[in-house]
């Protein structure tokens, strides 16, 4: 059994550490099966786990679509870094030196410093993950600093805003929908997230109140005449 795991380690391109010697003996005589996966494995239960698993910095709710689109979407340029590196990576790879190749290989598909930093992220959640679960005790992927580019914000004025109101899109219906839903964002200031949760028992009165998806918090909004207006045209979105 060693000789076939040095045998699978050269020709996957695999380094023998530590971890992965403790692994084979565990797995040899018996101990720590139930807890058992190795690094794509556990990747991908992570990534189904998003399904049920509460996220415990916003209240207890659920992972979003968005954030395990996230975490699939990672585990898809991995698995290109490995064909293009031909190697097979495991919890013992991940450390500085392997982030910093895997972000330049992001770098060569032209992607943002910003997208490369959620991918980062997902990775070293994936890894804080693992660490918890005593599947690994490599955490010198924590030495990585991850880098975030500063974005900035455009606003639009309210005459911008009015010009994209009265914009003729009567030959395009389903632009004109997106262009009220637009609006509707821009005169209450919530997320596109929030806003397609909009409902009738949202409206109270000349207030909006309505608990944030993202934040869990609850705000409330003075209605604007443009979004009463949408609104009303469409008789509750």
């Amino acid at each position: 059994k060693m000789e076939t795991f040095m045998t699978d380690s050269a020709r996957e391109g695999r380094v023998v550490t530590k971890d992965r010697l403790k692994d084979l003996l565990d797995s040899h005589f018996g101990k720590g099966q139930a807890d058992s996966a190795d690094f794509h494995q556990f990747f991908e239960a992570y990534i189904n786990e998003c399904d049920t698993r509460m996220n415990g910095r916003r209240g207890g709710q659920n992972i979003t679509y968005k954030t395990k689109r996230e975490y699939a979407r990672t585990y898809e340029y991995i698995q290109q870094y490995e064909k293009k590196n031909r190697v097979l990576l495991d919890f013992a790879d991940i450390d500085q030196g392997l982030l910093t190749s895997f972000v330049g290989f992001l770098q060569s598909l032209n992607l943002s410093t910003n997208t490369i930093w959620h991918k980062v992220v997902a990775i070293r959640s994936v890894m804080k993950a693992a660490v918890e679960r005593g599947l690994t005790d490599n955490e010198r992927w924590r030495y990585y600093k991850n880098a975030k580019e500063e974005t900035e914000a455009v606003a639009l004025t309210e005459d911008e805003l009015e010009k994209i109101r009265t914009c003729d899109l009567s030959f395009n219906p389903h632009l004109a929908e997106i262009r009220d839903l637009f609006l509707l964002g821009c005169w209450t200031g919530l997320r596109f997230s929030d806003v397609i949760r909009l409902r009738p028992e949202h409206i109270q009165g000349d207030f909006i109140v309505i608990q944030q998806q993202k934040t869990n918090n609850y705000v409330t909004i003075p209605i604007h005449p443009v979004f009463r207006e949408i609104w009303e045209r469409y008789d509750g979105i």
